[in-house]
């Protein structure tokens, strides 16, 4: 069930306005990993071959925390620089001169 959440907020089209694509895609994909692995790792080892190592569930979490605070945080980091630079100036039109 989380696998099938996490793709459905990677493809939905409306997000909040301080959230980007890339970050609504990474949320969405990391709920879908976190799903995929929970499910797999209820199987035997032997019956799926892609899969994490049980024993290293702690890189999935880690992973999963981080890829998205990492978006978050470049979303927030470029929307503050945005905000300070001055807007670029018109480019002027001179064709009068020209002719």
């Amino acid at each position: 069930m989380l696998a099938f959440i996490g793709l459905l907020i990677a493809r939905r089209s409306f997000r909040p306005k301080s959230m980007s694509l890339a970050t609504q895609a990474t949320f969405g994909l990391c709920m879908a990993f976190v799903g995929y692995h929970l499910i797999v790792w209820s199987f035997p080892p032997t019956l799926t071959p892609v899969q994490v190592n049980r024993q290293f569930w702690w890189v999935v979490c880690a992973a999963v925390v981080t890829f998205p605070m990492l978006s978050f945080w470049m979303d927030r980091h470029c929307l503050s620089a945005s905000e300070t630079e001055d807007p670029p100036e018109a480019a002027r039109d001179d064709l009068d001169s020209i002719r």
